[in-house]
């Protein structure tokens, strides 16, 4: 009985280092593959930036906002946000939705006069009506600007 014990007390002992190795490799591959995907998303928004630098461009601006916004970079994306209005965002069906996240903006770094202003012009500009059918107002927190 004790021999018998003693080889389950062995193979289990193997198979928890297998699986032990198999998941450390794993996560190691998960977290290079997270790192390479990062370093190539970094690269794609540098090569956007220096596009942008060049060619000035509501689309690349509109690119860098998001990427500036997901990055809590506020007054980064906040330059771009005003990049899309001088370059006639406004005239753009896009134009409501480039003032709508500029009222974000200003609401999170403070600027509550300019949020207000952002927000009137992206419901002056909200030709559907969504900012309101959508409750929008209420989802992003904005509700205090109004």
């Amino acid at each position: 009985m004790k021999k018998k014990n003693k080889v389950i007390i062995s193979i289990l002992s193997i198979l928890l280092f297998a699986v032990l190795a198999v998941g450390l490799y794993g996560w190691h591959n998960h977290r290079s593959a997270v790192k390479s995907a990062n370093r190539e998303s970094n690269e794609k928004y540098i090569k956007i930036e220096k596009s942008f630098k060049n060619s000035p461009n509501i689309d690349d601006a509109l690119k860098l906002i998001d990427r500036y916004f997901y990055l809590e970079d506020y007054n980064k994306a906040l330059f771009y946000a005003n990049e899309c209005i001088r370059l006639g965002v406004n005239q753009t069906p896009m134009g409501y939705l480039v003032n709508f996240q500029m009222a974000i903006l200003y609401d999170k770094i403070g600027q509550q006069q300019k949020a207000k202003i952002h927000l009137n012009k992206a419901i002056e500009l909200d030709r559907h009506g969504l900012i309101m059918k959508n409750n929008w107002i209420e989802k992003e927190d904005l509700a205090h600007l109004r």
